[in-house]
């Protein structure tokens, strides 16, 4: 659930809390905000760090678990 054909607003408490995982959903809600309120930096600045943050989170545990065989 990303909302970008349901509204996360529209869906039942537990698909919200599960699309909260979701990195798609923050990237639709930037999109949203860009598009269709002309949005500031501030105004994107939670769902851009949450996006940066998933960034590190998956590329650290990349380079942590590359293990280079001969």
């Amino acid at each position: 659930m990303s909302g970008f054909f349901i509204l996360i607003d529209s869906v039942p408490n537990k698909a919200k809390q599960l699309s909260l995982s979701n990195t798609i959903r923050y990237f639709v809600e930037i999109i949203r905000m860009v598009m269709l309120k002309v949005a500031s930096i501030s105004d994107i600045s939670r769902p851009f760090f949450i996006i940066t943050l998933y960034a590190f989170i998956i590329n650290g545990s990349a380079v942590l678990s590359y293990k280079k065989t001969n």
